[in-house]
């Protein structure tokens, strides 16, 4: 789930602009575990724009990815992202919840 976590840090912006309502995908792929992810823009501020993320990876189906993403729209930095990824397979519920916040110093 590491690898998961560490490529959730890696946000893919479409080309053209966005509005409330607008969405994106986003194929990621990090040493053979690829994810498919769909942003949603929730909200859209003077400061920030607030996306929901919804997703799966293709090594584990029944995996699902949900989270939200808030990104400086000056830098276009995601300065917090809260993932949550479900899988039940064989019986087994395994939950993983990465949140992520940068900061300014």
């Amino acid at each position: 789930m590491d690898q998961v976590s560490n490529q959730m840090n890696t946000t893919v912006y479409p080309k053209e602009a966005v509005s409330v309502g607008s969405s994106w995908t986003s194929t990621q792929d990090s040493q053979g575990m690829k994810m498919n992810l769909t942003y949603t823009v929730k909200e859209i501020t003077k400061e920030k724009v607030l996306a929901t993320i919804n997703g799966k990876m293709d090594i584990l189906p029944d995996a699902k990815i949900v989270g939200d993403i808030e990104i400086d729209r000056a830098t276009g930095v995601p300065v917090r992202t809260s993932i949550n990824i479900n899988v039940s397979s064989m019986g087994m519920n395994l939950k993983n919840k990465t949140e992520a916040t940068v900061r300014k110093l």
